[in-house]
């Protein structure tokens, strides 16, 4: 669904645009307290849960397998609903103060999918999310929007650890 965007523009980050925007969200993370935990939606959410995890020293650091397009292609179609594709690591986070990571929402799918698991099978006690960007001309607005947000564009966005494989 495009609500006023160019889903076909593609917005390439370079290693500088995340860390700038790791660092505007490690700064609000940080007026709000740190984490207990931060559970990364892999794969996306991999790199910048590491690069949070460092600048808060936050230890506990466990993710979710969640895929919501059929391949690693720019503009690849998507699944009908986000797929849980690995075991879910939320043992131990009852009660716990819970950091949710990932780098992209595009519709906002794959974030109520995770928010939804950590809630109600987790049970945790408080639950912050955060996404790199927004694709604000794919955004339904249907959702609970992100805690924090580094940046939003319209379009597909590759982030540097993926154009080796896309941009060749």
């Amino acid at each position: 669904m495009n609500v006023g965007g160019d889903l076909r523009t593609v917005h390439p980050l370079s290693w500088g645009d995340i860390e700038q925007h790791v660092a505007s969200v490690t700064a609000a993370i940080t007026r709000d307290g740190p984490p207990e935990a931060i559970v990364a939606i892999a794969r996306g959410g991999l790199i910048p849960a590491v690069l949070l995890a460092h600048r808060l020293g936050c230890r506990d650091l466990r993710t979710l397998n969640i895929t919501h397009t059929t391949t690693d292609a720019v503009h690849a179609d998507k699944t009908r609903r986000p797929v849980l594709t690995g075991a879910v690591a939320v043992d131990g986070l009852a009660g716990r103060d819970v950091l949710l990571v990932d780098d992209i929402a595009g519709s906002g799918d794959t974030l109520a999918h995770a928010r939804h698991l950590l809630d109600h099978a987790a049970g945790v006690r408080r639950l912050r999310t955060i996404v790199l960007v927004v694709n604000t001309a794919n955004w339904t607005q249907r959702h609970q929007a992100p805690t924090y947000v580094g940046h939003r564009v319209e379009g597909w966005v590759i982030f540097p650890w993926e154009q080796a494989a896309t941009c060749t």
